[in-house]
């Protein structure tokens, strides 16, 4: 995923090696194809249902979104932050790296 690279980024910046980070990726399949049919609620039902999978099947500390469609997607809560793309997303998630 393209969000992978900046995150590493972010880490080796902060004096860190992007090895130690541990990252899950999930794809909502379909999603993105929906959103430009304007099919919206199709699309964040796909979002949710993969953030809520993601959660569930991973031990998180946060999800990030890579995808700017994603970024306005309603989305059940799993229950840990959910980073948006843009510039915020990259400084939270810079403030939970230099908390390492």
């Amino acid at each position: 995923a393209s969000i992978i690279t900046p995150l590493e980024s972010e880490a080796r910046a902060r004096g860190l090696d992007p090895s130690d980070l541990d990252i899950s990726v999930a794809v909502a399949d379909g999603a993105f194809d929906c959103r430009v049919a304007g099919d919206d609620e199709t699309h964040d039902r796909l979002v949710s249902e993969a953030v809520m999978r993601l959660a569930a099947e991973n031990q998180l500390d946060c999800i990030c979104f890579a995808h700017a469609s994603m970024s306005a997607a309603e989305h059940e809560d799993p229950g840990l932050p959910v980073l948006k793309l843009g510039q915020s997303a990259y400084e939270e998630a810079g403030r939970m790296l230099a908390a390492l």
